[in-house]
C-alpha cells in the first residue's frame, strides 16, 4: 500500500501487559487513545494530531459511536472492543476518506476480533484463557475463548471481564475515588453456504463506573460543592452478517455485508452545594445514544491485458443513523425542600443539539496496476460521498435553546487518490500517495445550542458550517529482509475550512457574555516525520538479541493565525531491546517525549505539559508449552508526566492537572493458558 499502515497483534500487546486498547498503542507515536479525564473512559483515537469523531473506527468493520461532551457533566466517550477479544488492529495513518468516506479524515482505526479459526487445532476445538493485574489502577482482567469445528462451519464465543479503580496518578495529593467495571460477550459463527461462507457476528458490551469526584471541590465553578458523586452507565451492542461468494482462485470476489448497532449511556451525578446560601442538592441525568444500520457490496477483479497485471476494486455502502441527546436536573432546597428545574441558569429538561437522522451513502473504486518487467505499481482510486442531515426540533430542545432554530443540511464530495510503489531493490521500495479528504459538519457542530449564565458563556450553532476538506502528500521508504524492517515517511496535510468546535468567538457587547461557536479555519496544516525501524542482532554476533526504534515528530498551524493547533502532540521518541530464548522474552522499552506549549485560549493560559522520559520492563516465561507466565515494572524510576491527549485545552490552574498525571510505578501480572 502506498500509505503508512501499523498492524498491531494483540497476541504481542498481550505479551507486554497491556490491559485495553489504549496500552496497546503506548509505544506507537502519534497514534493514541485520549483520555476523558478522571471520571469519563477514553474519548477517541488521535493520528498524527487528529481525534476525536475525525478517526473512523471500525469493529469487524462496524463502525463505533462517535462521541460528544458538554460541560463538565457528560461525555460519551468511545466504546471499544476488549483487548481480550481483539486479534489485531490495523492503523491506516491520514486521510482515509477515498477509501472509508467522510468519517476518515484523520485516519482509521479497523480493529478485527478473534474468528473461531485463530484458535481451532487439529482435533476440531480450541481456547484460550487468559488474566492479568494491572498495578496503575489495581486492575484485575480475566478472558475465556471456545472455538468449535465441524464439516459445515465454525463458531466461537468468548467471555471477558475487567474491574478496577482509579489512576494511581503520580504526585497527585487529591484523587478521585472510582470504581469500575467492565463485561463484554462475543459470538461468531463461519458457515458454508451454497456457495460461499456466510460469517455471523453478534457482541455486547457494558461498563459501569462509579465516581466519587473530589478534585474539583471549592475550586472555580465548585466553590460551594462539598460532594459529588457520579454513577455511568454505557452499553453497545452490534449484529453483522457477510456472505463472500466463492469463486476460483483468480476469479472475481464478491462481498455482501450488512450490520446494525447502538450505543447508549446514561452519566448521572448527585452533587451536594452545602456552603451555598441556602444550601442545595443537585441531581443531573445526562444521556446519549447513537443507532446506526448499515450495508455494503465489494467486488474485486483480477485482470491481466497484454501483460499488464490489474486488480479492480469497486462497491457501495450506506448507513442511516438517528443520534439522540438529553438532560435533566432537580435541585432540592435542603433548608425548605422545595424542588425547582431551573438550575445555575438552565432549565430542564433540555437538549444541546436536537434530535438528528444521518444518511451516509458512497462509492467507490480502486485499482492496481503494473506493466510488464516495471518496477512501477500505480494505485489510483476515486470515491463519491453523499451526506445528509435531518435535525428534529421538539420541545425538549426549545425549552433549553428557545431562540436557536434547527438546520438541515447535505454534502457531497469526490475524493481521489494516486498511490505509486517502486521497487528499488530485492529488499527496499519506495512509496508515494497524494489523496484528498472530506469531512462533513456534524450535528454536533451544526446544530449546538448551550446556554450557561454561571459562567458567563453560551455556546451558539453554526447553520453555516462547511465541511473539512485535505490535501495530503506522502513519501516514504520501505526496507525488508531478514534481519531488518525499516519504514521512513514524510508528510505535508493541507486543510481546507478545518473545523474548530466550540472556539472562543468574542464577547458579546451588551451582556458581556463570553460567546463560542464550531467555525471554520480557512487554512490549516500538519506536517511531520515518522520513523519505524526494527532490527535482529544476531548478525551483529548477539543471537536473540534485537532494538527498535520508532518515532514521530509533527507540527501543526492555523494559517488564518499563524498558532500552533493544540490537538498536535509533541515529538515521541521510543527506543527497545528484546532478548529471548525458548523459554523467554526479555523487553526494556525507553519513552521519550518532547514539552509542550499548551498557548493561550480567551485569554486564559493553558497547562504546558513538561518533557519526560520513562523505562518500562516485561518478561515471559515459558515453564511449559501453551502456558505464559508474565511479568512487568513500568515507570521504573517513578516519574510524573502527562501524556498530551490528556490535559491538553485545559487550564493552567485546573485542580484536576495533577490527578491526570499518568500513573507512578507499578507492577503488572499476567497468565495464559491455550488448549
Amino acid at each position: 500500500m502506498a500509505a503508512s499502515v501499523s498492524v498491531l497483534s494483540a497476541e504481542a500487546a498481550q505479551s507486554e501487559l497491556a490491559a485495553d486498547l489504549r496500552d496497546m498503542f503506548r509505544y506507537q507515536p502519534a497514534i493514541r487513545v485520549d483520555g476523558g479525564g478522571t471520571r469519563f473512559g477514553g474519548s477517541g483515537f488521535r493520528i498524527r494530531g487528529l481525534g476525536d469523531n475525525r478517526v473512523l473506527t471500525l469493529v469487524d468493520g462496524i463502525p463505533v459511536a462517535e462521541r460528544f461532551s458538554v460541560g463538565s457533566y457528560a461525555d460519551s466517550g468511545r466504546d471499544y472492543a476488549e483487548l481480550g477479544l481483539v486479534r489485531e488492529v490495523e492503523v491506516l495513518r491520514g486521510p482515509a476518506s477515498s477509501l472509508y468516506g467522510s468519517r476518515a479524515l484523520g485516519g482509521v482505526v479497523a480493529i478485527e476480533t478473534l474468528d473461531p479459526e485463530d484458535l481451532l487445532g487439529a482435533s476440531g476445538r480450541g481456547g484460550r484463557v487468559l488474566g492479568l493485574f494491572s498495578g496503575d489502577r489495581e486492575q484485575l482482567g480475566a478472558s475465556a475463548v471456545q472455538a468449535w469445528g465441524w464439516a459445515e462451519g465454525t463458531a466461537l464465543l468468548a467471555l471477558t471481564r475487567r474491574q478496577g479503580h482509579e489512576l494511581d496518578a503520580a504526585g497527585a495529593d487529591t484523587v478521585d475515588p472510582q470504581r469500575w467495571h467492565r463485561d463484554a460477550v462475543l459470538f461468531k459463527s463461519h458457515l458454508v453456504a451454497g456457495a460461499g461462507t456466510l460469517r455471523l457476528l453478534a457482541d455486547y458490551g457494558q461498563t459501569r463506573r462509579d465516581t466519587e469526584v473530589q478534585t474539583l471541590l471549592g475550586q472555580g465553578r465548585f466553590i460551594n460543592t462539598t460532594a459529588l458523586a457520579a454513577d455511568d452507565a454505557q452499553d453497545a451492542w452490534r449484529v453483522g452478517a457477510e456472505f463472500e461468494q466463492s469463486m476460483p482462485p483468480g476469479r472475481r470476489r464478491v462481498l455482501w455485508r450488512a450490520y446494525a448497532t447502538r450505543s447508549w449511556l446514561t452519566q448521572g451525578t448527585d452533587e451536594y452545594r452545602q456552603r451555598a446560601d441556602p444550601p442545595v442538592r443537585q441531581q443531573r441525568v445526562f444521556e446519549f445514544s447513537q443507532r446506526v444500520a448499515g450495508f455494503g457490496v465489494d467486488v474485486r477483479q483480477p485482470l491481466n491485458w497484454h501483460g499488464w497485471t490489474q486488480t479492480l476494486g469497486y462497491g457501495i455502502e450506506g448507513a442511516a443513523g438517528i443520534l439522540q441527546e438529553g438532560r435533566d436536573a432537580l435541585q432540592t432546597d435542603l433548608e425548605d425542600g422545595s424542588q425547582t428545574t431551573v438550575i445555575l441558569g438552565e432549565s430542564f429538561p433540555r437538549r444541546d443539539f436536537p434530535g438528528t437522522d444521518t444518511l451516509d451513502l458512497g462509492s467507490y473504486a480502486t485499482a492496481e496496476v503494473s506493466a510488464p518487467g516495471s518496477a512501477f505499481t500505480f494505485l489510483p482510486g476515486v470515491r463519491y460521498d453523499y451526506y445528509q442531515l435531518n435535525a428534529h426540533s421538539d420541545p425538549r430542545f426549545e425549552n433549553g435553546s428557545p431562540n436557536v432554530g434547527v438546520t438541515d443540511l447535505s454534502n457531497d464530495a469526490w475524493t481521489p487518490r494516486l498511490g505509486l510503489l517502486y521497487r528499488l531493490t530485492a529488499d527496499l521500495r519506495g512509496f508515494a500517495q497524494y489523496t484528498q479528504g472530506f469531512r462533513a459538519p456534524p450535528a454536533f457542530d451544526v446544530n449546538l445550542g448551550l446556554d450557561l449564565p454561571t459562567v458567563n458563556a453560551r455556546a451558539l450553532p453554526n447553520p453555516d458550517l462547511d465541511p473539512e476538506y485535505s490535501s495530503a502528500l506522502e513519501l516514504g521508504l520501505r526496507h525488508r529482509s531478514g534481519h531488518a524492517q525499516i519504514e521512513l515517511s514524510v508528510f505535508e496535510t493541507h486543510y481546507r475550512d478545518f473545523i474548530l468546535s466550540n472556539s472562543f468567538i468574542g464577547v458579546d457587547p451588551d451582556t458581556g457574555t463570553r460567546l463560542f461557536q464550531s467555525r471554520n479555519v480557512e487554512r490549516a496544516w500538519i506536517h511531520g516525520i515518522e520513523l519505524n525501524w526494527r532490527q535482529h542482532l544476531e548478525v551483529f554476533g548477539a543471537p536473540g538479541w534485537s532494538a527498535e526504534l520508532a518515532g514521530a515528530w509533527l507540527r501543526g498551524e492555523n494559517r488564518d493565525t499563524d498558532q500552533p493547533l493544540p490537538a498536535v502532540e509533541p515529538a515521541k521518541l521510543v527506543f527497545g531491546v528484546d532478548h529471548r530464548t525458548l523459554r523467554s522474552v526479555l523487553r526494556l522499552r525507553l519513552v521519550a517525549v518532547d514539552r509542550r506549549d499548551g498557548g493561550d485560549d480567551a485569554g486564559t493560559p493553558q497547562f504546558q505539559a513538561p518533557g519526560y522520559a520513562v523505562v518500562d520492563i516485561t518478561g515471559e516465561y515459558f515453564p511449559v508449552p501453551r502456558v505464559a507466565l508474565r511479568a512487568g515494572l513500568f515507570n521504573a524510576f517513578d516519574r510524573q508526566f502527562w501524556e498530551w491527549g490528556d490535559v491538553y485545552g485545559r487550564a493552567a490552574g485546573d485542580p484536576q492537572i495533577a490527578a491526570l498525571a499518568h500513573a507512578g510505578r507499578y507492577v503488572s501480572f499476567g497468565a495464559q493458558f491455550t488448549f
